[in-house]
């Protein structure tokens, strides 16, 4: 699955809204041809599937591909994983996100605000660290900042956005899940 599912947990309901543990933390699941099942704690993103790909059929990533292989080589320990969503085009919320905590920025035009999990001692995200630990409230802002500045920049490199054309038949089936109803 590329995102989970909220019932409630943060007073919301489904996909989208929350950069909350309930939606991040979903399986990836690869299975290789000839390979022993294996498992792996490492936070892995959208932009590492590629890279994952074609280390497995032994290509060496160029540097123009973002991400990093899941091969299992390096430390993955304590890497610092991005997420981000946008409400609405009104709240923009990024996330930073490592095996022990988790920091959610939430930028409006009215406020913006960083709230600081330790995912350890709180699993479901329900005490917010962020006056607590002000340097890590800090860190986590600059970063996520740093990380929505960089990620503004894809287009630069040639890529555009602009909605799929989907014909009628699967429109109607991404409507009946949910998707292509407008912005949550």
């Amino acid at each position: 699955s590329d995102h989970g599912e909220e019932f409630y947990e943060h007073e919301g309901f489904e996909h989208g809204r929350t950069l909350y543990q309930e939606q991040l933390a979903v399986p990836l699941l690869i299975r290789w041809p000839g390979r022993p099942a294996a498992r792996s704690a490492c936070h892995a993103q959208h932009v590492d599937i590629l890279p994952t790909i074609l280390t497995a059929v032994g290509i060496v990533p160029p540097p123009s591909v973002d991400g990093r292989s899941l091969d299992g080589t390096g430390s993955d320990e304590e890497r610092e994983a991005y997420s981000q969503t946008s409400l609405r085009r009104e709240v923009e919320l990024t996330a930073l996100t490592t095996p022990r905590s988790k920091a959610i920025r939430r930028v409006s035009s009215r406020d913006e605000r960083v709230e600081v999990f330790d995912l350890d001692a709180d699993p479901q995200e329900k005490s917010d660290l962020s006056i607590q630990h002000p340097i890590r409230s800090g860190y986590a802002r600059q970063s996520l900042e740093r990380w929505s500045l960089e990620s503004a920049g894809w287009e630069s490199r040639g890529w555009e956005s602009r909605p799929a054309q989907l014909d009628p038949a699967t429109q109607q089936r991404m409507e009946a899940l949910g998707y292509g109803q407008g912005e949550p």
